[in-house]
């Protein structure tokens, strides 16, 4: 009898470690789908509510933003991007006529690489793409802006008055003044995506 209750014992105890190995293992897996979740519902949130989207282009720039949701490493990025978002105090209870886009505007000259996905008076959002070997002919943009550069890329810039010079920038979100006249080339050897929150002013 005692060796059947010390053997139902270590029984137990094998039981209850293999449940716990289960247990523990569902949970490290369960994590970053939780966190992914989070940050994709903090994207969206901060979009709607900074950047007056509709849930449509929220949920579709969230897509394009998934190799960032998708690395914990890159989390910050968004925590960046929501809070300098906030920061621009975006005013949309005032009434505004839409402003006129200048002719030399990205979307004019290059539209190809300039895809407008929302805009209305007070904001315009596009995804710029350029693949390896295409240049960007001369253009401006003459609104400041937040770039979130999701697949970064290496550049040759090429001002108006002849300099030359080679860009490249990581992963991140970056806050840009309005830009004068410029022509850019991918050099890189892959595909670069970001996109632009342009504010109207």
């Amino acid at each position: 009898m005692k060796n059947y209750t010390h053997q139902l014992k270590k029984s137990y105890l094998t039981l209850v470690f293999i449940l716990g190995c289960l247990l523990l293992h569902t949970d490290l897996h369960a994590i970053p789908k939780e966190v992914l979740l989070t940050k994709a519902q903090q994207l969206e949130e901060s979009l709607i509510e900074y950047w007056g989207v509709d849930k449509y282009t929220a949920g579709y720039i969230r897509n394009k933003m998934t190799p960032i949701l998708e690395n914990t490493e890159y989390h910050s990025i968004i925590d960046d991007f929501v809070e300098k978002s906030k920061n621009l105090h975006i005013d949309f209870s005032s009434i505004k006529k839409i402003p006129v886009i200048h002719p030399e505007d990205g979307i004019y000259k290059s539209p190809e690489q300039h895809v407008v996905l929302f805009e209305n008076p007070y904001v315009r959002i596009f995804l710029s793409s350029t693949k390896p070997g295409v240049r960007e002919p001369f253009h401006m943009h003459a609104w400041k802006s937040l770039m979130v550069i999701i697949k970064p890329t290496t550049y040759e810039i090429e001002t108006m008055d002849g300099l030359v010079t080679t860009g490249y920038w990581p992963t991140g979100v970056y806050e840009l003044p309005p830009e004068e006249y410029y022509a850019c080339t991918n050099i890189g050897n892959n595909e670069d995506e970001c996109l632009r929150f342009e504010v109207k002013n």
